[in-house]
């Protein structure tokens, strides 16, 4: 199937749901040091778009529109 935005082939979508927080710091030794946040409370939700995987255009907010145009048919 073709990404109606960019007209390129795709035969999957991307979809991102939480982003991983890091506290960023310095080591003993002056240098940088990340941690990963451990709580849930540091991940932030950026919602169910659906993208193209090759342009990153959001194609479909709706997963029943997403299911419906993988199966091959228009949303």
């Amino acid at each position: 199937m073709k990404c109606p935005k960019c007209d390129r082939e795709i035969s999957t979508l991307r979809n991102i749901e939480a982003v991983v927080e890091y506290k960023v710091g310095l080591d003993a030794q002056g240098d940088m040091e990340y941690r990963q946040k451990e709580s849930d409370d540091f991940y932030a939700d950026i919602g169910d778009a659906f993208r193209c995987p090759e342009c990153d255009e959001v194609l479909f907010n709706d997963e029943d529109d997403a299911i419906k145009f993988l199966k091959g048919g228009k949303a």
